[in-house]
């Protein structure tokens, strides 16, 4: 396609286009939207031409990579939940015993007063056998 000048009537220059010629007054090329290899599939080199068993291997082994992190993901996930429940159960149990140990102090009271009450006699025998605490009683 060449745009060739031209004057209309008040002599100002007019650009046209006349399609499908080229300078010389010969055929131009016509501009294609697609290149001339389009129709055509690129040639490949035999080398880079795969099989399709050498395809199905490699999906193969894609599949079995993203199957690999998924059961390790998952394993990880599963240890971590275990981690953090055995902690919880662990604290709870800590929390429990705890709390018995105190109710357990409060039954019994105050250790000091216990020992006050204990007379000389008392804590004596508890201490001696039985035979002899017949004796020292007496």
């Amino acid at each position: 396609m060449v745009e060739t000048a031209a004057t209309d009537s008040t002599g100002e220059a007019v650009r046209d286009s006349t399609p499908g010629k080229d300078e010389d007054g010969g055929e131009a090329a016509k501009p294609s939207s697609h290149s001339s290899a389009a129709g055509q599939k690129k040639r490949r080199r035999p080398e880079e031409i795969e099989t399709d068993e050498q395809r199905m291997q490699k999906e193969d082994q894609q599949r079995k990579r993203k199957e690999d992190l998924s059961k390790a993901a998952k394993e990880e996930f599963e240890a971590a939940l275990h981690r953090v429940l055995s902690e919880e159960g662990s604290k709870k149990k800590r929390e429990e015993k705890a709390k018995q140990k105190r109710s357990a102090q409060r039954d019994i009271g105050p250790r000091r007063s216990c020992t006050r009450m204990v007379t000389r006699q008392t804590h004596t025998a508890l201490f001696l056998p039985p035979s002899l605490e017949q004796v020292y009683l007496q």
